[in-house]
């Protein structure tokens, strides 16, 4: 009774996911300046192998009991087409973009319609263990006895496998030559992860605030110095907070907390985190979005 009741909350999060992810792509449209008979919008579910994740010698094992229907992992994108007369004016290849951590593809509304007067096609996707993309179960295990093990050489090479050999899967399946691919934030690493992997199939690389760069841009240094001067207050809970992120994730956390007050929090951080968002209508939309998200089980955030 207890995995019935569990599947049936997972799929009714889901749906509120789904729901979530309809509204940003209104106000997608709305966003947009362009006539709405140029351009479509639509959402798109590729099915990529599971195999291509979890290989029989990777040491990321699937801990789910996956029969021959269930073989396949999907993910989940956004697709924004131009259908005006004016293509020759714009890139063939089409544009990839890729979120950060914990968001998804729709999280890019307020851009998605505008690239298309650059673009034939752009697509936003749910990396895999994000979104409305699969959210498989693994753990690592240990190359000579197959038991489990919290630290491992090549864990950093198995993290990248998980998103880039899913992106490599789901453009194979498109039949997707070269793409644009623009990441942002934990994107933007796995961006360049997979352009160092399949540089044949990177026309151009785009990286927005990513993560994993070496050198600190000026205005991360003046944050950098702001901070030094906080209180002890801010240092104390900056520490916890770091601490408590070592053992668990952000989205481990929301989901024990109540709806009200996860919600609440979420809308705060849209509040002070995006001021350029003023619409209290768009800034509920925007926090139900991430919400949604980060209450399903969580994958991508343990990889």
């Amino acid at each position: 009774m207890l995995f019935w009741t569990s599947a049936l909350q997972v799929a009714a999060k889901m749906d509120r996911m789904k729901t979530a992810e309809t509204k940003l792509l209104a106000l997608a449209r709305e966003f947009g300046d362009r006539e709405p008979y140029s351009y479509k919008i639509t959402t798109m579910d590729t099915s990529i192998p599971r195999t291509s994740v979890f290989p029989s010698l990777l040491l990321l094992q699937d801990k789910s009991n996956k029969g021959e229907e269930e073989d396949a992992l999907t993910i989940h994108a956004v697709k924004v087409q131009s259908v005006s007369d004016d293509k020759n004016k714009k890139k063939k290849t089409p544009l990839v973009l890729l979120h950060g951590y914990m968001n998804a593809a729709a999280y890019f509304y307020r851009n998605l319609v505008g690239l298309t007067h650059y673009f034939e096609s752009v697509y936003s996707l749910d990396m895999l263990g994000w979104g409305l993309s699969s959210r498989p179960d693994f753990h690592l295990v240990d190359q000579n006895n197959n038991s489990n093990t919290k630290e491992h050489k090549d864990d950093i090479q198995l993290a990248e496998d998980f998103f880039v050999e899913s992106l490599e899967a789901w453009r194979v399946r498109n039949h997707i030559d070269k793409m644009i691919l623009a990441g942002h934030s934990m994107g933007g690493y796995m961006s360049v992860a997979y352009a160092e992997r399949y540089p044949q199939h990177v026309e151009q690389l785009l990286l927005i605030s990513p993560v994993g760069v070496p050198e600190e841009s000026p205005d991360v240094m003046a944050r950098r110095d702001a901070m030094s001067q906080a209180s002890w207050r801010f240092w104390l809970l900056r520490n916890l907070a770091q601490n408590v992120f070592r053992f668990s994730s952000a989205g481990a956390i929301l989901r024990t907390m109540p709806e009200k007050q996860g919600h609440s929090m979420i809308l705060n951080y849209v509040q002070k985190r995006l001021p350029a968002i003023t619409d209290p209508h768009e800034q509920y939309a925007v926090a139900e979005y991430l919400y949604a998200n980060n209450i399903l089980p969580g994958s991508g955030e343990h990889c």
